[in-house]
């Protein structure tokens, strides 16, 4: 009588017996696979995490990371080891660690001009059976050796022309240092500069005292709506040697009118209709409409004094004339507004027959 054969599948039950031998003989972290633990290589690390604390501004970090291998079979590390920040780097005593041998882990973190706190952290791959990946992790506050105070100038919602003054940028470095500022020089003549000298017990500096006077004219075409203007802080620090403080600001017109486009689209010969443009002062503002006049003959313009020297409305009667195809025209509008005596409205359309 032939001998029976259990068979799962295509493969024979002797062949999934040598399968099996196999994998075991091995042992499943040989493949990079996980599994459970007690077995196999296993990276015991003295401390995952350090705390620098403070340290000063474009020094060198070396951190060291000593681990052991304390399992029975040879520990395997990827020498790619992911670092979280481009300023660091990570080096392996060795790729293979046997049962029982010590390695470390160096991680290298060149700060230069960074600030402030900072975590850094290094992945690592192993073959591990219960960590098939470690992370090491850094915490370091860096202490800035020149800092500025704030770092730019925000002026907020200006009324052109308007002048501001005595808004202060703090320059701060360690009394220690010997810092010498070359030059201050902004780099927009509606900026000035003076500087105040300041120290205490801990630090030395200056005070750099700004004042603005921004101007802009309003034109029919164009109008500057963000002021933006830097200084530059010339020192004798390698690491510092030109400090920019951007300074930024948005005007407000002083007087809009809305809509600074009038688009009539397609009419026809003879058509006529209305419309309105509304004139108005910026906040705090005050003005007079001294004249309105249009430079197309079919735009006749009645004006309205809607809030006193704050709001006018202008009305329009358009009558399509015996003229074909496209169309422009202005509204000119002549106020005593400072730095808006003349503002205008543009009309656009096209005459149909």
């Amino acid at each position: 009588m032939a001998q029976k054969k259990w068979v799962w599948g295509s493969l024979s039950l002797t062949s999934v017996v040598l399968v099996l031998g196999i994998v075991y003989a091995f042992g499943p972290e040989g493949f990079g696979f996980g599994g459970s633990g007690g077995s196999g290589a296993t990276m015991e690390v003295e401390t995952k995490i350090v705390d620098l604390g403070k340290v000063a501004q474009w020094r060198k970090q070396v951190i060291q990371f000593p681990f052991k291998n304390t399992g029975y079979k040879d520990l395997l590390i990827n020498p790619e080891i992911f670092c979280s920040s481009q300023r660091a780097r990570a080096t392996l005593s060795s790729e293979t660690i046997p049962p029982g041998g010590d390695g470390n882990v160096e991680v290298v973190f060149e700060p230069g001009d960074l600030e402030g706190q900072h975590k850094i952290f290094c992945v690592l791959r192993t073959n591990d059976v219960d960590q098939a990946t470690v992370t090491l992790t850094a915490y370091v506050e860096l202490e800035s050796k020149f800092w500025v105070d704030p770092p730019s100038v925000m002026l907020g919602a200006l009324s052109a022309g308007e002048k501001i003054e005595d808004r202060i940028v703090k320059l701060r470095w360690q009394k220690s240092r010997r810092v010498v500022l070359k030059k201050v020089v902004p780099d927009n003549d509606a900026v000035t500069v003076t500087q105040e000298p300041f120290e205490d017990e801990d630090s030395a500096g200056v005070d750099l005292r700004l004042a603005f006077e921004p101007f802009v004219i309003e034109t029919e075409a164009d109008f500057q709506k963000t002021f933006r203007a830097k200084v530059q802080v010339h020192t004798s620090m390698d690491a510092k040697r030109i400090v920019m403080v951007p300074i930024t600001g948005n005007f407000q017109r002083p007087v809009s009118v809305n809509p600074r486009i009038l688009k009539l689209g397609a009419v026809t010969v003879g058509d006529k209709f209305k419309d309105v443009l509304e004139v108005k002062a910026a906040d705090g503002q005050t003005f007079d409409v001294l004249s309105v006049e249009c430079d197309a003959s079919f735009i006749k313009t009645r004006l309205e004094e809607v809030e006193p020297r704050t709001h006018y409305r202008i009305h329009l009667s358009i009558e399509a004339m015996e003229v074909l195809g496209e169309v422009n025209g202005i509204i000119s509008i002549e106020t005593n507004a400072k730095w808006a005596e003349k503002i205008a409205c543009r009309v656009v359309g096209v005459i149909n027959p």
